[in-house]
C-alpha cells in the first residue's frame, strides 16, 4: 500500500514530529524583510480581517507607515461592496491594488488555480503595477533577486 495507512497516520508519524513552533513578529519587521529580498508587501485577506471599515482603515493606515505597499482588494472573500471599498481605500493611500483567489489546492472544489467566484477577474493592470513595484525593488536591493 505504501508507507503509511492514511493521511492521518502520515501526520502522526512524519509530520507532527517535526512540527517547528510559529514566530510571531511585529509588522516592522516583516515587512522590511520581505522588502530587503526584493518582495513587494501586499495585505492579503482583509474582508477576513474585520468587517468594521473603520477599524480597517485604522489598519490600514498604521501597515503604510510601517511600509505596506498593497492591499489585496480582488479576492473570493470580499462581496462586490467590499471590493469597491478596498480599491476606494487603496486608491485614496496610493497603494497598489493586487488581488488571488487563495487557491491552496485540488481539495478546494469551489476554487481553481487563479480563478475567483463567478465573472470577477483581477484585473491585468495590477499584475503589470506589482512587476513594475517587484522591479524597482529589486533594483534598490541588489542581489535581491539572485537570493530568491
Amino acid at each position: 500500500m505504501g508507507y503509511v495507512r492514511n493521511k492521518d497516520e502520515a501526520f502522526d508519524r512524519y509530520l507532527v514530529p517535526c512540527n517547528v513552533d510559529k514566530r510571531f513578529f511585529p509588522i516592522e519587521e516583516a515587512i522590511s524583510l520581505i522588502q530587503r529580498a526584493g518582495g513587494v508587501t501586499s495585505l492579503a485577506h482583509p474582508a477576513y480581517i474585520s468587517r468594521d471599515r473603520q477599524v480597517l482603515g485604522q489598519l490600514f493606515d498604521a501597515f503604510v507607515d510601517c511600509g505596506l505597499e498593497g492591499i489585496e482588494v480582488y479576492s473570493n472573500q470580499a462581496g462586490n461592496d467590499d471590493i469597491d471599498w478596498f480599491l476606494s481605500e487603496t486608491n485614496r493611500r496610493g497603494l497598489l491594488v493586487t488581488g488571488g483567489s487563495d487557491y491552496h489546492g485540488g481539495h478546494q472544489e469551489e476554487l481553481v488555480i487563479g480563478g475567483l467566484r463567478g465573472n470577477l477577474r483581477v484585473p491585468y493592470r495590477c499584475v503589470e503595477a506589482l512587476r513594475i513595484a517587484a522591479a524597482r525593488r529589486q533594483a534598490e536591493e541588489p542581489g535581491a533577486a539572485s537570493r530568491s
